[in-house]
């Protein structure tokens, strides 16, 4: 979805008599453009529908904002091409939005169907078709039509697959007392209707809105988000004091940046997929204004100047330091959001340059022994990261005490890697044995691995319980209903307690139903924040797990959506840093 202020339109997507006779586009309020319609069919061509919850919940956040916004305020949501007159229209572009628009309205319809009638008929007069009876506006392709037009008109969400879904969706997320705020924002959409004539090439308009180059990178599209909502001057401004010293210090790296930086921002990994750093980001900042725009770079030009040094660490002023980056980067770059954190509080004076030295140590060490050992390193370094800001605030040597515990519970032992070094070849060896002084020898594999150890220890006195366990919330949130979701996982540690656990669902459900029984208030504390997933009845057909008193637990979202609001819960209640999973053989 754009940003709310008006587009300046295109030249040549305006009418102009006798010039552009066969294309018309004027911008027109959604709603209103879609109650006029007599029936609006998709060609068969088009793809499925195929919007993610994630897209939903986006276009409700929007619309939310826009109704709470100036009563004059508009969002524009892109361009809609259509062909043949109003009454008859066949849609060429726009059918997942305007899909997911009918999904939302019909979701109000059935929460006020009995309670406001008034206003269920005029949100009935917005998808259904006004003079056939039990048909709606929007037509699918005929192989899919059945089933939504059950959805929408009847709500039955059985067997329905990304219709059934999103209107479950959005009957979880808007309630009776919230149908007129979002209706009021669903009036306040617009955009611009591009309707061919019959002499129009419908095909090589659709290219032209839709460019058939290769998709936008994740900082291309957050440059193109901090810079959007600002005039020309702003725009100029921003882009030489900040963005172009962004790209200077990062350079080919600047896409690893934003991930690595988002990474130490949230505490988390799960950053790999197509987008996700983009989405992140606009989830932290979802309103970028004229006003909030110059922080937020300000503070992504300081950590860039970070990131520079851990690219070349000849750039650190101090010879020890820049050193230990070295040897760092000899062993990769996983550990960055967690030494972009380090480098930059030591240069800000938050930490010392001992813990930073000793930080830069625990990395290599940790780094090498795993992968010696051959034991995974990914979703590692959020924990760091949230184990690193949580010493922020202790005491120099509660500080170093804490941060050797988390790294010793999760280094491999010196009786382990010297036995490694027996069966398995020495990775990193040139940088390795150069740095123990043994380049040419023909190498004893004890009198190597106790020189190994010695260089690179492990905290002494800590006990090792990692079992390649990720925490939970490095437990990474896939899209869709994804293949052997239902065996993901083999067991999860709860507070020192081991649950048999298959699946996010299961997880899900148990962690609710635990936690009803000891902190009640704080659940529908978290629950009223959300918007779900506790409720009183059971409203609409789906999935629904007892808590008791009165209350039931909504368990029927895809997974990924179960799992962040299990990371969300652990997280607010302060019980995150307890909980782990083991994932299924080959499911990691």
């Amino acid at each position: 979805m754009s940003s709310s202020r008006r587009p300046e339109f295109p030249a040549a997507l305006l009418r102009v008599e006798g010039v552009a006779a066969n294309v018309e586009a004027n911008a027109v309020r959604t709603v209103d453009w879609l109650a006029s319609a007599g029936s609006i069919a998709i060609p068969v061509y088009q793809r499925q529908y195929r919007w993610e919850i994630s897209g939903c919940a986006q276009l409700l956040e929007d619309i939310r904002a826009v109704a709470d916004g100036d009563e004059h305020g508009t969002h524009f949501i892109g361009s809609i091409l259509s062909a043949g007159r109003s009454a008859d229209l066949v849609l060429i572009d726009g059918q997942q939005r305007l899909t997911t628009l009918s999904l939302l309205i019909a979701a109000l319809r059935h929460t006020v169907a009995d309670d406001d009638p008034a206003l269920a008929g005029e949100l009935d007069r917005a998808i259904a078709h006004p003079v056939e009876p039990g048909r709606t506006r929007l037509r699918p392709h005929p192989s899919w039509s059945e089933v939504y037009e059950r959805v929408v008109l009847h709500g039955d969400t059985a067997e329905a697959g990304r219709f059934g879904e999103n209107l479950t969706y959005f009957r979880s997320q808007v309630g009776p007392d919230e149908v007129e705020r979002v209706w009021r924002g669903l009036r306040r959409l617009e955009h611009v209707a591009i309707t061919l004539g019959p002499a129009a090439n419908a095909q090589q308009i659709f290219e032209s809105l839709n460019s058939t180059g290769a998709p936008l990178r994740d900082h291309e599209l957050i440059h193109n988000y901090v810079l959007m909502g600002l005039d020309h001057d702003a725009q100029q401004r921003i882009e030489s004091e900040y963005w172009v010293p962004i790209e200077r210090a990062t350079g080919e790296a600047i896409g690893d940046f934003f991930r690595h930086f988002l990474i130490g921002r949230l505490g988390r990994e799960g950053l790999h997929r197509e987008r996700a750093v983009y989405d992140d980001f606009h989830r932290e900042h979802p309103r970028l204004g004229a006003d909030g725009v110059e922080p937020v770079v300000a503070e992504l030009r300081e950590y860039a100047e970070v990131y520079a040094q851990l690219l070349d660490p000849a750039r650190v002023g101090d010879a020890e330091i820049a050193a230990s980056l070295v040897a760092v980067n000899e062993l990769g770059r996983d550990a960055y959001p967690l030494l972009l954190l380090a480098l930059h509080d030591q240069q800000h004076g938050r930490v010392s340059r001992e813990r930073l030295l000793a930080t830069l140590r625990r990395v290599q060490s940790l780094w090498l022994r795993r992968e010696l050992v051959g034991v995974a390193t990914v979703r590692l370094v959020g924990r760091l990261v949230r184990a690193w800001n949580a010493t922020l605030e202790l005491g120099p040597g509660a500080a170093d005490a804490a941060l050797a515990d988390v790294f010793g519970r999760i280094t491999p032992s010196d009786l382990r890697t010297r036995l490694a070094l027996r069966y398995r070849e020495l990775p990193h060896s040139d940088f390795v044995l150069a740095r123990l002084g043994m380049v040419g020898a023909a190498g004893d594999p004890a009198a190597l691995g106790h020189a190994l150890v010695a260089q690179w220890p492990r905290d002494s006195g800590v006990p090792i319980d990692d079992d390649d366990m990720t925490p939970i919330l490095d437990v990474e949130r896939r899209p869709g209903w994804y293949a052997g979701w239902r065996r993901e996982f083999d067991y999860c540690e709860y507070r020192g307690e081991h649950w048999e656990v298959p699946d996010i669902q299961y997880l899900f459900r148990r962690i609710f139903q635990r936690l009803w029984t000891e902190r009640p208030e704080d659940l529908l504390a978290f629950s009223a924040r959300h918007r779900g997933p506790i409720y009183e009845r059971a409203a609409w057909p789906g999935d629904w797990a007892e808590l008791g008193e009165g209350h039931v637990l909504f368990q029927g979202l895809a997974p990924r959506f179960l799992l962040a609001s299990t990371q969300e819960l652990l997280a607010e209640l302060g019980l995150a840093d307890e909980v782990f999973v083991k994932y299924a053989w080959g499911m990691a």
